[in-house]
């Protein structure tokens, strides 16, 4: 459960700061407070359900992207700010590709 809570807290802090956002901008953008964003970002508050989509959805992320592990972000480490946008827009037009790809009917 810790680990879980490390990853999050990891993935949050990284993502924030991909954007440059310091945590009041962060707490300004999702509605958490900046006292709990330093809390979950230091591993030492596990974040709730709701507070995870407030989160999540003011980083521009899924949920689940607050706990995979932070591959994406050592990859995406030396890349400037607009870079690190082109990457996220990248991959997030090839999963609405994907989805609707695969909603689309099988023809054989």
């Amino acid at each position: 459960m810790k680990e879980n809570l490390l990853i999050i807290a990891k993935q949050i802090k990284d993502l924030r700061q991909s954007f440059n956002w310091s945590q009041s901008e962060l707490a300004r953008r999702s509605g958490v407070t900046r006292a709990a964003i330093n809390k979950i970002e230091k591993g030492h508050a596990s974040p709730s359900f709701t507070l995870c989509q407030k989160i999540a959805k003011a980083l521009k992320v899924e949920m689940g992207d607050l706990v995979q592990d932070n591959l994406s972000n050592e990859l995406l480490r030396d890349l400037n700010i607009d870079d690190k946008k082109i990457v996220l827009s990248l991959i997030r037009h090839l999963k609405r590709s994907k989805s609707s790809t695969s909603n689309s009917p099988s023809v054989e």
